[in-house]
Protein backbone atom coordinates (compact mmCIF):
# COMPACT_ATOMS: atom_id res chain seq x y z
CA UNK A 1 0.00 0.00 0.00
CA UNK A 2 2.92 2.39 0.96
CA UNK A 3 4.66 1.78 -2.21
CA UNK A 4 2.05 2.14 -4.06
CA UNK A 5 1.10 5.60 -2.48
CA UNK A 6 4.70 7.11 -3.53
CA UNK A 7 4.73 5.54 -6.74
CA UNK A 8 1.21 7.81 -7.39
CA UNK A 9 2.76 11.05 -6.10
CA UNK A 10 6.10 10.67 -7.81
CA UNK A 11 4.18 10.18 -10.78
CA UNK A 12 1.71 13.16 -10.07
CA UNK A 13 4.53 15.67 -8.66
CA UNK A 14 6.45 14.81 -12.28
CA UNK A 15 3.15 15.67 -13.72
CA UNK A 16 2.75 19.13 -11.66
CA UNK A 17 -0.68 18.62 -11.69
CA UNK A 18 -3.93 17.87 -9.61
CA UNK A 19 -4.67 14.12 -8.86
CA UNK A 20 -7.90 12.43 -7.40
CA UNK A 21 -7.64 8.90 -6.91
CA UNK A 22 -8.43 6.75 -3.66
CA UNK A 23 -8.85 10.10 -2.24
CA UNK A 24 -7.57 13.41 -3.17
CA UNK A 25 -3.81 14.24 -3.96
CA UNK A 26 -3.05 17.91 -3.82
CA UNK A 27 0.37 19.10 -5.24
CA UNK A 28 1.75 22.69 -4.81
CA UNK A 29 5.11 24.14 -4.99
CA UNK A 30 6.32 23.05 -0.92
CA UNK A 31 4.52 20.56 -0.03
CA UNK A 32 2.27 17.62 -1.34
CA UNK A 33 -1.03 17.15 0.37
CA UNK A 34 -2.66 13.91 0.70
CA UNK A 35 -5.74 13.24 2.05
CA UNK A 36 -7.48 9.98 1.72
CA UNK A 37 -11.03 8.74 2.00
CA UNK A 38 -12.18 5.32 2.24
CA UNK A 39 -8.69 4.42 2.32
CA UNK A 40 -7.31 1.05 4.05
CA UNK A 41 -5.18 2.19 7.31
CA UNK A 42 -5.15 -1.37 9.13
CA UNK A 43 -8.55 -0.47 10.67
CA UNK A 44 -10.84 -1.40 7.67
CA UNK A 45 -13.34 0.90 5.58
CA UNK A 46 -15.21 3.22 7.51
CA UNK A 47 -18.83 2.58 8.52
CA UNK A 48 -22.03 4.49 8.43
CA UNK A 49 -23.86 4.77 11.71
CA UNK A 50 -25.99 2.06 11.90
CA UNK A 51 -29.17 2.01 12.18
CA UNK A 52 -30.89 1.44 15.34
CA UNK A 53 -33.59 -1.03 14.27
CA UNK A 54 -31.49 -2.55 11.42
CA UNK A 55 -28.43 -2.10 11.94
CA UNK A 56 -26.55 -1.76 8.88
CA UNK A 57 -29.52 -3.76 6.76
CA UNK A 58 -30.54 -2.24 4.24
CA UNK A 59 -34.17 -0.91 4.03
CA UNK A 60 -36.58 1.52 2.30
CA UNK A 61 -37.82 4.99 3.64
CA UNK A 62 -41.18 5.88 3.23
CA UNK A 63 -42.80 9.08 4.57
CA UNK A 64 -46.40 9.19 5.47
CA UNK A 65 -48.37 12.93 6.42
CA UNK A 66 -52.13 11.61 4.71
CA UNK A 67 -54.61 9.33 4.82
CA UNK A 68 -53.92 8.34 0.98
CA UNK A 69 -49.67 8.05 1.75
CA UNK A 70 -50.53 5.82 4.50
CA UNK A 71 -52.49 3.91 2.19
CA UNK A 72 -49.81 4.23 -0.30
CA UNK A 73 -47.18 2.81 2.22
CA UNK A 74 -49.10 -0.12 3.24
CA UNK A 75 -49.93 -0.93 -0.63
CA UNK A 76 -45.58 -0.54 -1.38
CA UNK A 77 -44.90 -2.81 1.24
CA UNK A 78 -47.33 -5.35 0.63
CA UNK A 79 -46.32 -5.30 -3.08
CA UNK A 80 -42.71 -5.06 -1.93
CA UNK A 81 -42.03 -9.22 -1.88
CA UNK A 82 -40.23 -10.65 1.08
CA UNK A 83 -37.38 -10.06 3.51
CA UNK A 84 -37.47 -6.31 2.93
CA UNK A 85 -37.13 -3.44 5.43
CA UNK A 86 -38.73 -0.14 6.03
CA UNK A 87 -38.67 3.04 8.12
CA UNK A 88 -42.61 4.78 7.85
CA UNK A 89 -41.53 8.52 8.85
CA UNK A 90 -45.25 9.85 9.90
CA UNK A 91 -44.61 13.56 9.69
CA UNK A 92 -48.03 14.55 10.64
CA UNK A 93 -50.95 13.01 12.38
CA UNK A 94 -52.90 11.25 9.74
CA UNK A 95 -56.54 10.47 11.05
CA UNK A 96 -59.81 8.37 9.33
CA UNK A 97 -58.05 5.24 8.86
CA UNK A 98 -60.13 2.40 7.76
CA UNK A 99 -59.30 -0.66 9.99
CA UNK A 100 -57.60 -4.15 9.16
CA UNK A 101 -59.78 -7.58 9.11
CA UNK A 102 -56.20 -8.52 7.72
CA UNK A 103 -52.43 -8.15 7.67
CA UNK A 104 -51.65 -4.14 7.59
CA UNK A 105 -48.87 -4.69 5.34
CA UNK A 106 -49.57 -7.92 3.12
CA UNK A 107 -48.63 -11.63 3.39
CA UNK A 108 -44.92 -11.94 2.72
CA UNK A 109 -42.50 -13.45 4.71
CA UNK A 110 -39.35 -11.66 6.48
CA UNK A 111 -41.19 -8.23 6.51
CA UNK A 112 -39.54 -5.74 9.47
CA UNK A 113 -41.36 -2.17 9.95
CA UNK A 114 -40.14 0.64 11.85
CA UNK A 115 -43.07 3.14 12.67
CA UNK A 116 -41.62 6.78 13.95
CA UNK A 117 -42.70 9.67 14.49
CA UNK A 118 -42.44 11.88 17.53
CA UNK A 119 -45.57 13.24 18.37
CA UNK A 120 -47.51 12.13 15.66
CA UNK A 121 -50.71 9.66 15.86
CA UNK A 122 -52.18 7.21 12.91
CA UNK A 123 -55.87 7.41 14.08
CA UNK A 124 -58.18 4.46 13.62
CA UNK A 125 -61.21 5.63 11.94
CA UNK A 126 -63.58 2.74 11.74
CA UNK A 127 -64.07 -0.33 13.60
CA UNK A 128 -61.08 -3.13 12.67
CA UNK A 129 -57.67 -3.16 14.35
CA UNK A 130 -55.00 -0.80 13.66
CA UNK A 131 -51.79 -3.18 13.25
CA UNK A 132 -52.26 -6.11 12.26
CA UNK A 133 -49.27 -8.50 12.58
CA UNK A 134 -48.84 -12.14 10.78
CA UNK A 135 -46.29 -14.78 10.93
CA UNK A 136 -43.45 -13.49 9.46
CA UNK A 137 -43.70 -9.72 10.26
CA UNK A 138 -41.88 -7.57 13.01
CA UNK A 139 -43.44 -4.36 13.46
CA UNK A 140 -41.33 -1.54 15.61
CA UNK A 141 -43.51 1.23 17.29
CA UNK A 142 -40.52 4.05 18.11
CA UNK A 143 -42.38 7.52 18.70
CA UNK A 144 -45.89 7.26 17.16
CA UNK A 145 -48.91 6.93 18.82
CA UNK A 146 -51.65 4.43 17.79
CA UNK A 147 -54.95 5.64 18.43
CA UNK A 148 -58.47 3.63 18.77
CA UNK A 149 -61.82 4.50 18.86
CA UNK A 150 -63.10 5.77 22.35
CA UNK A 151 -65.84 5.59 23.92
CA UNK A 152 -65.95 9.25 24.53
CA UNK A 153 -66.48 9.86 20.65
CA UNK A 154 -69.50 7.92 20.53
CA UNK A 155 -67.68 4.98 19.08
CA UNK A 156 -67.49 1.16 20.04
CA UNK A 157 -64.59 -0.97 18.22
CA UNK A 158 -65.19 -4.79 17.84
CA UNK A 159 -61.34 -5.53 17.59
CA UNK A 160 -57.95 -4.50 19.52
CA UNK A 161 -55.97 -1.66 18.29
CA UNK A 162 -53.09 -4.23 17.67
CA UNK A 163 -53.35 -8.24 16.96
CA UNK A 164 -50.17 -10.35 17.09
CA UNK A 165 -50.50 -13.35 15.30
CA UNK A 166 -49.01 -16.68 15.60
CA UNK A 167 -45.50 -15.78 14.41
CA UNK A 168 -45.74 -12.14 14.49
CA UNK A 169 -43.33 -9.80 16.36
CA UNK A 170 -44.43 -6.71 17.52
CA UNK A 171 -42.20 -4.00 19.78
CA UNK A 172 -42.98 -0.98 21.52
CA UNK A 173 -39.98 1.12 21.86
CA UNK A 174 -41.74 4.63 22.40
CA UNK A 175 -44.89 6.50 21.86
CA UNK A 176 -48.21 5.20 22.81
CA UNK A 177 -51.68 2.61 22.25
CA UNK A 178 -54.24 3.82 23.79
CA UNK A 179 -57.84 5.16 23.29
CA UNK A 180 -59.47 1.93 22.26
CA UNK A 181 -63.16 0.78 23.31
CA UNK A 182 -63.87 -2.53 22.28
CA UNK A 183 -65.34 -5.41 23.85
CA UNK A 184 -62.57 -7.95 23.16
CA UNK A 185 -60.30 -9.97 24.98
CA UNK A 186 -57.10 -7.46 24.80
CA UNK A 187 -58.57 -3.83 23.77
CA UNK A 188 -54.97 -2.40 23.34
CA UNK A 189 -52.80 -5.08 22.29
CA UNK A 190 -53.95 -8.49 22.04
CA UNK A 191 -51.38 -11.14 22.09
CA UNK A 192 -52.65 -14.77 19.89
CA UNK A 193 -51.20 -18.18 19.92
CA UNK A 194 -47.66 -18.06 19.21
CA UNK A 195 -47.18 -14.42 19.14
CA UNK A 196 -44.66 -12.32 20.60
CA UNK A 197 -44.72 -8.54 22.16
CA UNK A 198 -41.94 -6.77 23.61
CA UNK A 199 -41.83 -3.53 25.38
CA UNK A 200 -39.18 -1.83 26.30
CA UNK A 201 -41.18 2.25 26.30
CA UNK A 202 -43.69 3.70 25.68
CA UNK A 203 -47.31 3.98 27.26
CA UNK A 204 -50.30 2.14 26.88
CA UNK A 205 -53.15 3.87 28.23
CA UNK A 206 -56.94 4.30 28.30
CA UNK A 207 -58.31 1.44 26.42
CA UNK A 208 -61.65 0.02 27.78
CA UNK A 209 -62.96 -3.68 27.14
CA UNK A 210 -66.21 -5.50 28.76
CA UNK A 211 -63.57 -8.22 29.08
CA UNK A 212 -60.38 -9.61 30.52
CA UNK A 213 -56.79 -7.42 29.45
CA UNK A 214 -57.95 -4.03 29.53
CA UNK A 215 -54.38 -2.66 28.31
CA UNK A 216 -52.93 -6.25 27.18
CA UNK A 217 -54.65 -9.73 26.98
CA UNK A 218 -51.91 -12.96 26.66
CA UNK A 219 -53.00 -15.58 25.07
CA UNK A 220 -51.87 -19.08 25.58
CA UNK A 221 -48.60 -19.77 24.14
CA UNK A 222 -48.24 -16.09 23.42
CA UNK A 223 -45.14 -14.13 25.27
CA UNK A 224 -45.21 -10.78 26.60
CA UNK A 225 -42.15 -9.16 27.69
CA UNK A 226 -41.85 -6.01 29.86
CA UNK A 227 -38.92 -4.27 30.32
CA UNK A 228 -39.79 -0.80 30.36
CA UNK A 229 -42.95 2.04 29.67
CA UNK A 230 -45.70 2.18 31.22
CA UNK A 231 -49.65 0.70 31.81
CA UNK A 232 -52.23 2.42 33.18
CA UNK A 233 -55.95 4.13 32.80
CA UNK A 234 -57.19 1.00 31.19
CA UNK A 235 -60.31 -0.65 32.51
CA UNK A 236 -61.23 -4.84 32.04
CA UNK A 237 -64.66 -5.75 32.47
CA UNK A 238 -63.46 -9.27 34.17
CA UNK A 239 -60.52 -9.44 34.98
CA UNK A 240 -56.76 -8.05 34.14
CA UNK A 241 -57.61 -4.00 34.08
CA UNK A 242 -53.58 -3.33 33.28
CA UNK A 243 -53.01 -7.17 31.70
CA UNK A 244 -54.18 -10.69 32.02
CA UNK A 245 -52.12 -13.38 31.02
CA UNK A 246 -52.61 -17.07 30.08
CA UNK A 247 -49.40 -17.62 27.91
CA UNK A 248 -45.93 -16.23 29.35
CA UNK A 249 -45.11 -13.18 30.74
CA UNK A 250 -41.73 -11.67 31.99
CA UNK A 251 -41.82 -8.43 33.85
CA UNK A 252 -38.46 -6.92 34.78
CA UNK A 253 -38.74 -3.23 34.46
CA UNK A 254 -41.43 -0.29 33.16
CA UNK A 255 -44.71 0.19 35.43
CA UNK A 256 -47.90 -1.27 35.68
CA UNK A 257 -50.32 0.95 38.19
CA UNK A 258 -52.85 -0.85 39.88
CA UNK A 259 -55.46 0.27 42.47
CA UNK A 260 -53.93 2.23 44.74
CA UNK A 261 -52.46 4.95 41.71
CA UNK A 262 -54.30 8.31 41.19
CA UNK A 263 -57.69 7.71 39.42
CA UNK A 264 -55.56 9.58 36.13
CA UNK A 265 -52.90 6.34 36.51
CA UNK A 266 -54.97 3.64 37.63
CA UNK A 267 -55.98 0.63 35.77
CA UNK A 268 -58.96 -1.11 36.96
CA UNK A 269 -61.06 -4.32 36.70
CA UNK A 270 -64.35 -3.86 37.29
CA UNK A 271 -65.53 -7.62 38.16
CA UNK A 272 -67.83 -7.07 41.14
CA UNK A 273 -66.64 -6.76 45.21
CA UNK A 274 -64.37 -9.65 44.72
CA UNK A 275 -62.28 -8.70 41.53
CA UNK A 276 -59.21 -9.76 41.30
CA UNK A 277 -56.05 -8.38 38.96
CA UNK A 278 -56.95 -4.61 38.47
CA UNK A 279 -52.99 -4.61 37.17
CA UNK A 280 -52.29 -7.90 36.77
CA UNK A 281 -54.22 -10.97 36.35
CA UNK A 282 -53.28 -14.86 35.71
CA UNK A 283 -56.34 -16.53 35.79
CA UNK A 284 -54.85 -20.13 35.33
CA UNK A 285 -53.08 -20.20 38.64
CA UNK A 286 -55.11 -17.23 40.18
CA UNK A 287 -52.09 -15.05 40.80
CA UNK A 288 -53.28 -11.50 40.98
CA UNK A 289 -51.28 -7.96 41.53
CA UNK A 290 -53.81 -5.41 42.61
CA UNK A 291 -51.35 -2.40 43.38
CA UNK A 292 -49.07 -0.89 41.52
CA UNK A 293 -45.76 -2.94 40.35
CA UNK A 294 -42.94 -0.42 39.59
CA UNK A 295 -39.61 -1.12 37.84
CA UNK A 296 -38.45 -2.91 40.84
CA UNK A 297 -40.84 -5.35 40.76
CA UNK A 298 -40.35 -8.61 38.63
CA UNK A 299 -43.04 -10.83 37.93
CA UNK A 300 -42.89 -13.77 35.48
CA UNK A 301 -45.09 -16.47 34.51
CA UNK A 302 -43.40 -19.50 32.10
CA UNK A 303 -45.19 -22.57 31.25
CA UNK A 304 -48.18 -21.79 34.02
CA UNK A 305 -45.18 -21.58 36.35
CA UNK A 306 -45.37 -18.12 38.26
CA UNK A 307 -42.62 -16.66 39.93
CA UNK A 308 -41.10 -13.37 41.47
CA UNK A 309 -42.34 -11.87 44.82
CA UNK A 310 -44.64 -9.45 43.84
CA UNK A 311 -47.93 -11.14 43.58
CA UNK A 312 -50.84 -11.82 45.00
CA UNK A 313 -50.75 -7.61 46.93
Amino acid sequence: MKQSITTTIKSAARKGGLLTAAGTLLLCAAAIVLVLAGCDNGNGPPESEPDIDFGHDSYRELTVSSLDEWNEAKATISDGGNNKNYVINVSETVTGITGDSYATFGSGSGIKVSLRGAEKFLVLGSTGTLIKVPAGHTVIVRGVSLEGRGSDEGYENNSPLVCVEEGGTFTLADGKIGGNNANVDGSGVQVQSGGTFTMSGGTIWENTTGYSGGGVYVSNSGTFTMSGGDIKRNTAGYSGGGVCVYGTFTKTGGTIYGKDADASEKNTADAGEDTKGHAVFVPDTDHYRDTTAGPSVNLSVVAGAVSGAGWNQ
